[in-house]
């Protein structure tokens, strides 16, 4: 034989190789992953704009359902005040 014995070389060439296949792989598989949790994010983001606006609704509709009572009570006095009245000239 001449030279030297090249199988440890050439068994540990392909383990380098397979790694960094693998490497390669799981560089891909991260890149992916950070796609989704950038769209996960966004989702996220838009959803918590829409629970605002919602919220922010919501508190609108209180204030007019609370002006809309207050509105309601004084016509409430304001009928029985005509009807007392009424009755007193009855």
């Amino acid at each position: 034989m001449l030279g030297f014995d090249v199988t440890a070389v050439w068994d540990r060439l392909k383990e380098l190789l397979e790694m960094n296949v693998k490497l390669g792989q799981l560089q891909n598989r991260s890149q992916e992953v950070d796609i989704q949790i950038t769209a996960y994010a966004h989702d996220r983001t838009r959803n918590n704009e829409t629970i605002s606006g919602i919220d922010k609704d919501i508190k609108g509709l209180q204030e007019k359902q609370a002006t809309l009572m207050s509105i309601d009570v004084a016509k409430g006095s304001e009928i029985l005040q005509v009807a007392i009245k009424s009755k007193c000239y009855n």
